[in-house]
Order: structure tokens, then C-alpha cells, then sequence
């Protein structure tokens, strides 16, 4: 898949396909957390649960924030929540308690704990690339999905019920309509109502994939693409948007050619001032 660039007056565009951000290596303690979820009584024992989602947060979190000095690229490229190491284990932690039990809780996760050690090493014995994370973010995305995608993974196969995108099997498939399978160009050419400043990712009942984007024209259904899964094929696009001092997502879109039929969207430019911007399929046709 190709590469788009684009600007906007207060906004960066860029589809990461192949992901990046600029990058310096700087180092961090270690950490010891208290996730929010586990009791602090030293006779205790965590769930197995708790095991998982605390020690993969925590090397998760240590490593990226160790190998990558961008705030922007950790959010976009990586999916990880915080401004420091022990914020991002702190959330990612409670994220990932509260899915797993509730998948556990509908039949749809396979737990095994016996993989929870093996991932937990490779993930903090990995060493930081010396390179801007363009170059390595997809790898990075894979590796996780290798070694620490099969502790506590969704049953939901293709075309099967599904609640949310973690119920699925497949690595790229995502909940739509209900439904395990990848996103295509007529999921998203659909106008929703977005909330939030430019770039937010709200929920949606409207949209087929559950959420909108605000994209500047308006809301649009989109998949978040933030940690490389969910929006693959020829005719979809991952773009990322960063706000002059607000946040970054990355949201699944579809490319076009001016003049083509974007369903109930228009296609436009991503930079009316540049006239060699991409287009998109992007905000309520007028």
C-alpha cells in the first residue's frame, strides 16, 4: 500500500501504511505500579487476568517509552495511552482487565496463561531501534502479534457475532454490524455526526464500524488504525491527524479521484492550498 501526504493550516496529515514519527532514544527507570486494580495486601494473589494485563502493560509501556521520545508518535503509531511509562502501564492495564473480563464473561476469549511468561520476555528483552518508528512500527505491531497475541485472544472467527473487535480471530477483522470482518470502502463512505474538536474518534450508532471521525468536513465512519490493524486492501487508507496542540488518531478512510463517486460523501482535498494534496472520501456531500 502507498504512502499519502498532506497538510492542512492547523492539522498534519500523513496515511501510515508504513508508520512514523520522529524519533530519539532516551531511557527510563523500570517500573513497579499499582494498576489501579490489584490489592495492594501482600498476601494476595492476582487473577491470572491481572497477571496478564499488568506485566504486558507494564513492558509494553517501558519499551516504547524508552525507544521513542515522540509523545505524538507513541499515541498514533503505537496505541498506547499516557505522557510517561508508568501513566501509559497504569491505563493500558485497566483497558485491558476490563476487556478481557468481559470477553471472558461472553465466551468469547481463549485465555492461555501459560503464554503470559514467554511474552513478557521477548517484549522486555527486545532491544530499541536506532531509526525513526516509520521504519519499524508495523514490525512492532507484528511482533506483539506473534509472541503475546495468543494469551488472551478473541474466538470469533469471520463472518461469525461479535460484540467488540477484540471478540475477533483474525488479526484484522473488526466488529461491524455486529460482525467479524475486515472494513470496506462502503463502511466507511458514510456521514455521521462527529463530536469534538478536529481529529477526535467518537462513537457512533450511526456508522456500521462504530465510530466517526472528525475529519474538518463534517463526520465520517472510520476504523481506528492506530496499532496497525483493521483498514488493509487497495481501497481503504490509514491516515494519521495531529492537531496543533491537541491529540492524534489514526483513522481509516478511503482514497479517491476527484470526480469519483464517494457514496453519500464527496471526495476532497486533503489541503485545498496545495494543489498536489490526496483526496479522500470525506464529510456529507453538498
Amino acid at each position: 500500500m502507498a504512502t499519502h501526504h498532506g497538510v492542512l493550516p492547523v492539522v498534519f496529515i500523513l496515511a501510515c501504511f508504513t508508520h512514523g514519527c520522529g524519533s530519539e532514544t532516551e531511557s527510563t527507570t523500570v517500573l513497579s505500579i499499582d494498576a489501579g486494580m490489584v490489592d495492594t495486601d501482600s498476601s494476595s494473589q492476582l487473577s491470572p487476568y491481572q497477571d496478564y494485563c499488568q506485566r504486558v502493560a507494564e513492558a509494553k509501556c517501558n519499551y516504547i517509552f524508552q525507544c521513542v521520545s515522540n509523545g505524538i508518535a507513541i499515541q498514533s503509531y503505537f496505541a498506547l495511552p499516557g505522557r510517561s511509562a508508568e501513566a501509559c502501564a497504569e491505563q493500558a492495564a485497566s483497558d485491558c482487565l476490563r476487556d478481557v473480563d468481559d470477553r471472558s464473561s461472553r465466551g468469547t476469549l481463549d485465555f492461555t496463561e501459560s503464554a503470559i511468561d514467554s511474552c513478557v520476555q521477548q517484549v522486555s528483552s527486545r532491544p530499541c531501534i536506532d531509526s525513526d518508528p516509520s521504519e519499524w512500527a508495523h514490525q512492532w505491531h507484528d511482533f506483539i502479534a506473534n509472541f503475546c497475541g495468543g494469551v488472551a485472544r478473541g474466538n470469533v472467527q469471520t463472518g461469525d457475532g461479535c460484540v467488540v473487535r477484540s471478540d475477533c480471530f483474525n488479526r484484522h477483522d473488526v466488529c461491524i454490524s455486529g460482525q467479524c470482518r475486515t472494513a470496506v470502502a462502503t463502511d466507511l463512505r458514510q456521514p455521521c455526526t462527529a463530536t469534538g474538536t478536529l481529529g477526535n474518534v467518537n462513537e457512533s450508532d450511526v456508522c456500521p464500524t462504530g465510530l466517526c471521525v472528525n475529519a474538518g468536513y463534517g463526520g465520517t465512519c472510520t476504523v481506528d488504525c492506530r496499532n496497525g490493524r483493521g483498514c488493509v486492501g487497495d481501497d481503504v487508507a490509514c491516515l494519521r491527524l495531529s492537531v496543533t496542540g491537541g491529540g492524534t488518531n489514526s483513522f481509516c478512510v478511503v482514497p479517491c479521484m476527484v470526480g469519483d463517486t464517494c457514496g453519500d460523501l464527496a471526495c476532497r482535498e486533503v489541503d485545498v492550498t496545495d494543489p498536489m494534496s490526496e483526496t479522500y472520501c470525506l464529510g456529507a456531500s453538498e
